[in-house]
């Protein structure tokens, strides 16, 4: 589908203005809207560094849009960043490493921490 770079392209933007109309603090939309790069004013940001490797975390979990899924998203993967609508690039990923000084270590452990409550949030859905 065409629509789909499209929605990709726009969604921080999109995102951005959601939590202005919503009437949340003007830094919000500003964190929303730069969490694919991380920078504001050309610093890198913490909160939209947390927020992109939240979304980066969540994709590697299975719990973000994929492409051709249950028909959605674009019919050609190539499309979508590492298989994701919604994803940011490796050099993005390092930038908000970076930012929030994460070591691999911590990092794996924040991994170890999303896969138990997604697992834990699975079970209560199901029970």
């Amino acid at each position: 589908s065409l629509l789909w770079p499209a929605i990709d392209g726009a969604h921080a933007k999109a995102g951005a203005r959601m939590v202005e109309l919503w009437g949340l603090p003007p830094e919000y939309a500003m964190i929303v809207g730069a969490h694919h790069q991380v920078l504001i004013e050309g610093f890198p940001h913490p909160l939209a560094a947390t927020v992109c490797l939240a979304e980066q975390l969540s994709g590697e979990l299975g719990l973000a849009l994929k492409p051709g899924e249950g028909g959605q998203g674009p019919e050609d993967p190539s499309l979508a960043r590492q298989g994701l609508i919604d994803g940011s690039d490796p050099l993005t990923l390092e930038r908000a490493r970076e930012a929030l000084d994460l070591s691999d270590q911590v990092l794996d452990l924040v991994r170890k921490d999303a896969k138990e409550w997604a697992a834990g949030e699975q079970l209560a859905t199901k029970g």
